[in-house]
This record gives structure tokens, sequence and C-alpha cells, in this order.
């Protein structure tokens, strides 16, 4: 450009044109290979690409089905309202089998080959654990892990990992500040023997402690055998039991109290959220009546709250499909993702969406909010409690 000069008494007009035909010469200069990749560069794609990760496997099947139809149902919702700065959302679902080590092979194929630039709802605390420290080499975003426990207390750490769950604990003192209303001063523990029950077994113990109480027994529960562990559980005679289980060994758990019940003892139940889904609440039938759940997302019935409306108005739009607060949670990471990136000006690349997330502070869907930039206390801070009715219905 130094040897191309425009001499002074040339118009405008020729002086513009001059310019033009200067940088055409300069871009032809490297041949037209250089000219193809620089034409690719400059075109961006015309979806923003977005990976899921979830688990059909035994267990699990019904919760990673919900949180798939929920997270489907925005997406779409997400686009009918003009997308993300005018593109669309793309989402590519995978199901990890359930398999150890599988979600990180999942995650490292639509990282290489559908080029995602965040990854939704990888489940389960193994999964998770591995899946975050390798997200974090990477620079990807990863939204609303769920059933990660208490490895949201290692968000320092992870900081490409944005929770949105209400942390255990919290939950956990949500149920506890319950019974002292009650004045319930009888409560025990029920865990299961593994990395997780273990975990929500220590939210459960700080939570009571914080009322000036203690648990007056606990009691492990290791595979699925629930009649010793509620046998145990039965000598103390508690009020009420907290439930540090998940899915089948809820079931079992909740079966053996019925049978207890029906024995004459009762012991009313009360769990985290992520401790049974719906469908596996409602193979058991009366055996979950009465069971307390902390929740994390208003009420499924609330639909004045807008998040409500609008999760709902999208399975309606959906092909009516049942509401699930699994599939709740789905939809919320999808809003979530959505408002973030829509209010950022980084571009809808893997870099850009993982710094936008890290800045954009609070993000309010309406009768729900979480601040992305927390690192200290990730997640939000809403609870709830429902519980299980006499005919199987949720409760607020």
């Amino acid at each position: 450009m130094a040897n191309l000069r425009i001499h002074r008494g040339t118009s405008p007009a020729r002086a513009v044109l001059h310019r033009a035909v200067a940088w055409t010469l300069i871009l032809f200069a490297g041949g037209v290979g250089f000219e193809v990749g620089a034409l690719a560069q400059a075109v961006e794609p015309t979806d923003v690409v977005i990976g899921q990760i979830v688990s059909h496997a035994d267990g699990l099947a019904d919760v990673g089905r919900e949180i798939g139809q929920g997270t489907q149902a925005c997406v779409r919702a997400v686009n009918a309202t003009g997308g993300v700065r005018g593109r669309r959302l793309r989402l590519v679902s995978r199901d990890d089998g359930g398999e150890q080590g599988a979600a990180l092979a999942v995650s490292r194929e639509l990282l290489a080959r559908d080029e995602i630039v965040a990854l939704l709802t990888p489940m389960g605390r193994t999964v998770n654990a591995d899946l975050l420290p390798w997200a974090t080499q990477e620079g990807l975003a990863v939204v609303a892990p769920y059933g990660a426990g208490a490895l949201s207390s290692q968000a320092g750490v992870l900081p490409t990992t944005f929770f949105l769950r209400t942390h255990p604990s919290v939950e956990a003192l949500r149920l506890t500040t319950q019974l002292q209303t009650l004045g319930v001063d009888r409560a025990a523990i029920l865990y299961s023997d593994d990395l997780l029950g273990r975990e929500t077994l220590a939210a459960f113990e700080e939570a009571i402690a914080s009322t000036g109480a203690a648990a007056i027994a606990v009691v492990p529960l290791r595979g699925n055998r629930s009649a010793d562990a509620v046998a145990a559980l039965a000598k103390a005679s508690p009020q009420v039991v907290l439930l540090a289980t998940v899915g089948v060994q809820t079931q079992a758990v909740l079966r053996s109290l019925d049978d207890l019940a029906r024995g004459g003892q009762k012991i009313v139940p009360y769990a985290l959220s992520t401790a049974a889904s719906e469908a596996q609440l409602r193979a058991i039938g009366p055996a979950a009546r009465w069971l307390v759940v902390a929740q994390v997302l208003p009420s499924l019935q609330a639909t004045g709250i807008p998040v409500v409306k609008t999760y709902r108005s999208a399975l309606q739009q959906a092909g009516d499909l049942a509401p699930s607060y699994p599939g709740f949670e789905g939809c919320v990471a999808v809003l979530t993702l959505a408002k973030a990136l829509r209010s950022g000006t980084e571009p809808l690349t893997r870099q850009g969406v993982a710094k936008t997330l890290r800045r954009v502070g609070v993000v309010d869907l309406g009768g729900w909010s979480v601040d992305l930039a927390d690192r200290q206390r990730p997640g939000s801070r809403y609870t709830d409690i429902t519980l299980i009715g006499p005919d199987g219905t949720w409760l607020h």
C-alpha cells in the first residue's frame, strides 16, 4: 500500500476508486487460497450450536427424558421469538448411556464435530466431576449441570461452569427450617453410602446444626437394602427422616417406610429436589404420599409467574407435553443462556459465549433469577416446598 499513491489533484470519487483497486491488488497478491480463507473467516454460521448431554440409563431415564423435552421445547420458543441476535439456536442432544467416561467422550465429539459453543445439563455427580475440569481446559461453557452435588462449591476453579440449581445446603436448610417451624425435634437422616449421599448427609447435618439441634439417628443405606435401613431407623422413633438418596434408592426407602406405617409406625419422609423423578414417584403409588420435597424452581401450577408461563407455553407449542420439574430445569437452562447472550456483544463463538456468561451478572427470568458472576455462592437462591398429596399429585 506504501507504493500506491493517490495524486493530490485526484477527485474524491476517483480517490475512492483508487483505494478500492489498491485493496483488491493486496487481496489477490496472496493468491486465490488466501482470498477464500479470508471469506470463510468473515462469514458467520447461521445457527448457534449448543450441545446437551443427558442420560437415559436405568434410574435416570425419566429425568433425562424430561430434561430433554423441556430443553427442546424452550429452544423452539427462543427461536420463535427471534433467536439470539437474529440467529437460531440449534440443539444437538446426546445420551451418555450411563457409562463411566461416556459423557466426556461424547462431549469431545460434540466440540470437535458439531463445534458447539456451550454444553447443557450433564447429569450426575461422577459425570460432572470428569466433565467440568475438561470443559474448563477447553474454554467451553457448561450451563446447568444436573445432580452435581457439592461440585458447585468448586466454582472458583471451574470458571466456565455456570451452576443454576440452588446449592444442596440451601435446600437442606429450607427443609430443616420448616421442621423447626412445625416444632419437629426428632429428625433422623438416612443416606446412601456413596459420594453423593455423603455430600447430602453433610448438607443435612450442617442445616440441622444451624437450628441448634442434631439428628437423633444417622443411618446408612448400602445398595437397595432399604428394609434393613428402615428397621434400624425405626428403633430411634423419629418423627421425620431426611432422605439423602436418589432414584431407585428413594423408591425402595419409600416402600419400606410405607410398610412401616401400615404396621403402625409413621415416619414422614423429607427429601431434596433430586431425590426421584415424578415418574418414579408415580410408579410406587401410595408409598409416595406425603413425601415432602424441596424444590429449586417455582411451582408448576403458578402460571401467574412469568418463567412458569413461558415454560408451560413452550410445552403447549411443542405438542401439549406434560410439565415436570426436571423439564423445567432444562427449559430454564436454555432461557438463561439465551437471555445472557442477547444482552452481550461478544461474538457467538465458544470463547465469546463463555466470556459473556462470566460478565453478564444477574439473569432474571421473571420469578426466578441467578447471578452468573457469583463464584463464591453460585446458583440460584430460590427454594420452595412441595409434597405429594393423597392422589399422587404435587401440592404446594
